[in-house]
């Protein structure tokens, strides 16, 4: 398989189940949030998810990076967690867009 293809070789909804899994990760790690605020954190999480796809390499570098993202997710909450009056979701956009 032409790796630069890679993208048309996906199931239909797969994307869309990687942005489903992101959610329930960013909503396990955060303080719980307002259903207002659930619109937002989902933008969030589809825009992370789609510069992760647009950068990828493949469909295994698109999963690592995706992984690797979600483990520094948990690193950096339990970093933040050890500081006492510390607002995680205001700081939430910087982590996962840089």
């Amino acid at each position: 398989m032409d790796s630069s293809n890679w993208r048309n070789f996906l199931p239909h909804d797969y994307r869309q189940k990687i942005i489903k899994r992101i959610m329930d990760n960013l909503q396990r790690h955060l303080p719980p949030i307002g259903q207002e605020s659930m619109g937002e954190l989902l933008k969030i999480a589809w825009r992370f998810e789609e510069k992760i796809y647009q950068a990828a390499t493949d469909q295994q570098d698109y999963l690592r990076r995706i992984s690797l993202k979600m483990l520094s997710l948990e690193a950096w909450v339990l970093r933040k967690s050890l500081k006492p009056g510390k607002r995680i979701v205001m700081t939430l956009p910087v982590l996962f867009l840089d």
